[in-house]
């Protein structure tokens, strides 16, 4: 009788037996366990816990352990722990104290770790992880107020500005530096297009304020990736709750109006520290490049904290699919716990690594626009119209109280850009088209409410300009009674 039995090695040769003998009783009994459902495994079986890793960590091991595991030393670790078990943003649950649900939080920021990672990591179910990671980021949410604050009029100023020669007394109302940076978002596809940026990553556009002490006094996160940093920082002064004090300004690159609050290099001028290696004695062309390199090196100091930010927090340059407020969540909890581990952290790598001005920017973070005209100052600082977009209206008012002085001015409405576009080219051709027999001239103009209408962009609103400032040149030219059609 030939039969094969199945083996946990596969199947064994067939073979030929008649009877099962008193030796042989094992074969019948694994032909029989076959049927019988085995039991359940433990999966996390590893004979120490997660608390006690941890444990170990804090108090055992040599500090740069605990640093390499979780970006951030003893004293920061504990000091964090006792803030939110005091306010009662924390508690000790059954299974999960809260000091490991800080582990937790931090493993997953620190290296972009997966659950299934920490799962292993603490010997807790995805479940867990979860749950507490969810927690401890809404608590750390909660005191971001206490960490991260506006700087107010009584500020005084700091002494990387006081003792340096290069910077006082001349950025001595100088609060800290502004700018723009990407981190990296996940978003459906559907919401693609909007998170894009200019790069080709998607990403969400974050804008911070940091003080000459690497402290961080303001962030706002969420935005686009395709949002521009003017557009955020308009944002922040009309609804975001960012006032600068009076007599008081950020320095900020040249993709920011340049106002009496904010403070940006002259243009068409070198300004990078890169761009000044090399030179003999650091000798300026002129007054412009000298301004230009002290500039740079004093803002310096938000390039070297957003790299220590993104050093620190790896999950900033790879993001979880988190729905997109927790992303937004997370961003502003890096940026707390930055402020928090500078305030509390006696031996922080990552704060004590040389300081040097030789940082380059990211050139994701520097948003050039060379086709911005200067802004009008202005000292009301939180008026929708700020800077860039409050001066390009009033060049389009002093355009057209000059044109409208002279009869004969043609004006129309257009209903889109492209509309408005074409029109343009006709008249401006005609501009050019002048015979023997008959002068030609045309000229067009839109009123501030209907530039508010059709959204004019900078390169627009300059070739537009341009075109009515030759067209009423040529109009004097020719006299006030030629007629404009």
């Amino acid at each position: 009788m030939n039969t094969s039995i199945p083996t946990i090695g596969g199947h064994v040769e067939f073979f030929e037996f008649m009877a099962l003998d008193e030796n042989e009783k094992w074969l019948e009994d694994y032909i029989q366990s076959e049927s019988i459902p085995r039991q359940p495994r433990k999966m996390y079986n590893r004979p120490f816990s997660g608390l006690q890793n941890l444990e170990h960590l804090l108090y055992n091991d040599h500090p740069k352990v605990l640093f390499n595991v979780m970006r951030m030393d003893s004293d920061a670790f504990i000091a964090l722990r006792d803030i939110l078990v005091s306010k009662g943003l924390l508690t000790d649950s059954r299974h999960v104290p809260a000091i490991e649900q800080i582990g937790i939080f931090m493993r997953i920021i620190a290296f972009a770790a997966g659950d299934r990672e920490c799962a292993e990591m603490f010997q807790h179910s995805l479940e867990t992880i979860s749950k507490y990671f969810n927690a401890t980021l809404q608590a750390i949410i909660a005191i971001t107020p206490e960490l991260i604050k506006l700087p107010d009029a009584n500020t005084p100023c700091s002494s990387k500005v006081h003792r340096d020669s290069r910077f006082w007394p001349h950025f001595k109302n100088c609060l800290g530096a502004i700018d723009g940076t990407y981190i990296s978002a996940i978003v459906p596809n559907s919401k693609k297009l909007a998170y894009r940026t200019r790069k080709g990553t998607i990403a969400q556009n974050v804008m911070a304020v940091v003080g000459f002490d690497e402290m961080f006094h303001y962030v706002a996160a969420g935005w686009k990736g395709s949002a521009s940093d003017m557009r955020v920082l308009r944002w922040a002064l009309d609804f975001g709750d960012f006032i600068v004090p009076r007599g008081k300004y950020h320095l900020v690159d040249l993709g920011y109006a340049n106002t009496s609050k904010f403070l940006a290099p002259y243009r068409k001028m070198i300004y990078h520290i890169g761009e000044f290696r090399g030179r003999n004695a650091r000798q300026y062309k002129n007054k412009e490049e000298k301004f230009n390199h002290r500039h740079a090196s004093l803002r310096n100091v938000i390039e070297r904290s957003f790299g220590i930010l993104k050093q620190r927090f790896a999950i900033l340059n790879s993001m979880k699919p988190f729905p997109l407020q927790t992303q937004r969540d997370v961003v502003v909890a890096c940026f707390a716990l930055h402020n928090f581990i500078a305030r509390y952290s006696l031996r922080d790598t990552l704060f004590h690594q040389r300081d040097t001005d030789e940082l380059e920017p990211d050139l994701d973070d520097v948003e050039l626009t060379e086709q911005q005209e200067e802004a009008q100052d202005h000292s009301r600082v939180g008026d929708r119209r700020l800077g860039r977009r409050r001066g390009v209206y009033y060049r389009w008012e002093d355009c057209f109280a000059q044109v409208n002085r002279y009869p004969g001015a043609l004006y129309f409405k257009v209903a889109s850009r492209a509309e408005g576009e074409r029109r343009l080219q006709q008249h401006v051709s005609r501009i050019s088209q002048t015979s023997s027999g008959a002068s030609t001239l045309s000229m067009t103009s839109l009123t501030v409410d209907q530039l508010h209408a059709t959204s004019c962009d900078d390169t627009n609103v300059n070739a537009i300009t341009a075109a009515l400032l030759v067209g009423l040149l040529v109009g004097l030219a020719l006299g006030p009674s030629r007629r404009i059609e």
